[in-house]
């Protein structure tokens, strides 16, 4: 019970930091767009690009991390 129960928050901690370092990332990449700081349309593009890669990556890593904890740390026989 105590190693599950530690387990769940160890699982809870990472997804956490995750969201936390792909928010700082895409807040970095696209507020200076929103605020009209970047001046050429080239750049604005690509940092709006990079955001939305940086999304999809913290969305696949996620699923990687749910994955690996539903089929191999829980659900494993005891």
């Amino acid at each position: 019970m105590m190693k599950t129960t530690f387990r769940l928050m160890v699982l809870v901690t990472v997804v956490w930091a995750l969201f936390l370092t792909a928010s700082a990332a895409i807040s970095f990449l696209v507020l200076p767009v929103i605020n009209n700081e970047v001046p050429s349309p080239a750049a604005s593009t690509a940092r709006v690009v990079l955001g939305v890669a940086v999304f999809g990556v913290w969305v696949y890593v996620w699923h990687l991390i749910a994955e690996l904890w539903l089929y191999r740390v829980l659900a494993r026989r005891r």
